[in-house]
Formats: C-alpha cells, structure tokens, sequence
C-alpha cells in the first residue's frame, strides 16, 4: 500500500492502488502497510498475555503500555502523512492476534 504522502489525491506522485488490487508491474514496491512505526509500540500488547500467566493484577498495565506506545507511535505517524488510520488498526489487530495465538501454544492454559 502507499502512504498518504505517495498518493496524488494527497500531493504525492502515486494513484490508489487497493490492498487487494493487483499492482501493476511498472509501479514501484512501497512498504506502507502494515504500519511499521506502531508496531513497534503495539507489539507491547504481549505483555498483556505475559502478565496474565505470572502476576494477572498487571495484566492491564501491560495492556495500557501497549496500546499506548502503539498509539503515541501510530498518530505521530499519521499526523506526518505516513499512514491512514486503518493502518494502524489493521496493525493493532495483527499484534493482538499473533500475541494471543502464541499465549496459546507458549502459556499455561489457565491463563485463557
């Protein structure tokens, strides 16, 4: 996906080319989705797994933490034109999915 910024509807160089859409091969690669930034933040999320398996009355720190960088990281991003917000929720969905999952295989089953 572009970025906002690549896009010409935006000022950018780039038509709107869908997630699912084929691009066309004369259109250069662009790395915009997910986004990067916020889940570097999002990824934290994990902690919510984490604490729940050894000290559950921080499970909700953990998961504050990791939305909260995740936000900080993903709005910056947007306010620079680097992202649409359904980016970042498709990220924050990604991160939660992966960290529950591998709670699954890595974590005692009570924790679920």
């Amino acid at each position: 996906m572009e970025c906002p910024w690549d896009l010409v509807r935006y000022g950018g160089e780039r038509d709107f080319i869908g997630l699912l859409n084929t691009r066309p091969s004369s259109m250069p690669a662009s790395a915009c989705f997910p986004a990067g930034h916020a889940s570097a933040g999002y990824t934290w999320i994990a902690l919510y797994f984490f604490f729940a398996a050894i000290r559950p009355h921080w499970r909700w720190a953990g998961l504050s933490l990791g939305l909260g960088l995740g936000l900080t990281f993903g709005i910056t991003q947007q306010f620079r034109g680097a992202h649409f917000l359904s980016h970042d929720l498709w990220t924050v969905m990604i991160c939660w999915t992966v960290s529950f999952v591998l709670s699954r295989f890595l974590l005692h089953p009570s924790v679920h």
